[in-house]
């Protein structure tokens, strides 16, 4: 776990503050490649961002398939409640490929 006041801390929670936004539809994908598709975010961000792309990517799957649709908002849920914790080890397990256990 990470100290909440580390200095990174702000970054990481505006990030998932920003996902948050992106699954309740007030940012598009757009907006998050231009602020986190860069070289110079702190690296969790970066790690997580291909699992993001990941999740942005099979939006036809969602639309179909109301128990993919299910697994990966629940999935995106607690990718933003592990980065809201600090808990950054785990924020990188998630893939949305699958249900994990928080």
């Amino acid at each position: 776990m990470v100290a909440l006041n580390s200095p990174y801390a702000v970054e990481v929670q505006e990030f998932a503050d920003d996902l948050e936004a992106l699954l309740e539809g007030r940012v598009d994908p757009e907006h998050l490649q231009l602020k986190y598709g860069g070289p110079d975010v702190h690296e969790v961000i970066q790690d997580v961002m291909g699992s993001v792309w990941h999740f942005l990517a099979d939006l036809d799957l969602r639309v179909s398939d109301v128990a993919h649709r299910e697994m990966q908002v629940l999935e995106m849920c607690r990718l933003i409640r592990r980065l809201r914790t600090g808990r950054l080890a785990e924020a990188r397990r998630v893939t949305f490929l699958r249900s994990a256990c928080d």
